[in-house]
């Protein structure tokens, strides 16, 4: 299956998942803006938010990077049943499920151990 590369066929092959991720971005940032209120009555978790904002960063660069080096090596489809992609998409989900718990529990424990006692009111 030969298939010509121009502007337009990459443009037209690429915008609907532009439109996708402007959403989604969109959407957390209106998230983010809608937990203002919990974020200054609790200042300890804006720790979170960078590190969560990194791990999430990282994790979908190791994902794009090993589809990527699997699609040139001629090894992925993007069939839902290749093993390929399916399992790329595990490991990062799996990874995703052990990274943010410890990067909440680093937040908490950084947090308890900065944290002032208070005196008794």
């Amino acid at each position: 299956m030969s298939q010509e590369w121009t502007i337009e066929a990459i443009v037209a092959a690429t915008f609907p998942l532009l439109v996708v991720l402007t959403v989604l971005e969109l959407w957390g940032g209106l998230v983010l803006d809608g937990s203002k209120a919990v974020l200054t009555r609790y200042p300890s978790l804006l720790t979170l938010v960078p590190g969560i904002i990194a791990v999430a960063g990282n994790l979908g660069s190791v994902l794009a990077s090993r589809l990527s080096t699997a699609f040139h090596l001629g090894t992925l489809s993007f069939d839902p049943t290749d093993d390929a992609l399916v399992g790329n998409a595990a490991a990062t989900f799996a990874l995703a499920g052990t990274l943010f718990p410890a990067v909440g529990a680093g937040a908490w424990l950084a947090r308890t151990r900065s944290a002032t006692p208070r005196s008794p009111s």
